[in-house]
């Protein structure tokens, strides 16, 4: 998820589509919860043979009704948050190309072209994935993490608590992974942007031969 006092008035202009994408991601996660609990109702009517036609056609509904319920929340979201990102980055492209040719002419020659180049295309991209894919994975920590823990901890603390162990040492290395990752992001936009000014220069240079 992006913030910023140059973005929230993205989500102000798209805040419908917003909203009713957090609301589906919300019930997905909700619902979603609900399968282990016909499973482990499946397998509890299993060890103790009692499961009966009338009783499994109902496990089988519920179940039905969950994929249903996914299948629709899931197009929902991707509707509205992947929707809503990709509108924004038209609205970006537009207002960095309005906003440039306002630019004076010495911006241009004192910034390089490749840099510019690479700031509307592959960062303007990053951006749209902040807005998509991190609003996604934002409301996923946030209510199917903590309903899952709530759910575990109902059943068993002990069991919660060692399963717990695995995910503090993932966050420890998603932390120091993700140090890296920020090192060879930038490293990579650094990279990006003289490969598009290299390029930028050497097909002026050809167009100029000609």
């Amino acid at each position: 998820m992006i913030f910023g006092r140059h973005i929230h008035k993205y989500y102000l202009r798209y805040w419908s589509m917003f909203l009713l994408g957090i609301i589906a991601t919300v019930v997905v996660d909700i619902v979603q919860l609900e399968i282990p609990n016909n499973y482990g109702t499946l397998i509890d009517y299993l060890e103790k043979e009692q499961l009966t036609i009338p009783l499994l056609m109902a496990i089988i509904t519920n179940i039905s009704i969950i994929i249903i319920i996914l299948f629709v929340g899931r197009f929902l979201w991707r509707i509205c948050l992947l929707g809503a990102s990709i509108k924004i980055e038209r609205d970006l492209r537009k207002e960095m190309f309005l906003y440039t040719e306002k630019l004076a002419q010495t911006f241009f020659q004192t910034n390089k072209t490749g840099a510019q180049m690479a700031l509307y295309t592959n960062d303007i991209m990053s951006v749209r994935e902040c807005f998509s894919d991190g609003i996604i994975m934002f409301v996923d920590a946030i209510f199917l993490g903590t309903m899952a823990f709530i759910k575990m901890f109902k059943l068993n603390i002990a069991l919660s608590l060692i399963s717990a162990i695995p995910l503090l040492i993932l966050a420890l290395c998603g932390g120091i992974i993700g140090k890296q990752m920020d090192k060879k992001w930038d490293a990579r936009q650094a990279a990006y942007d003289k490969m598009s000014d290299f390029t930028q220069e050497n097909f002026s240079g050809i167009l100029g031969l000609l």
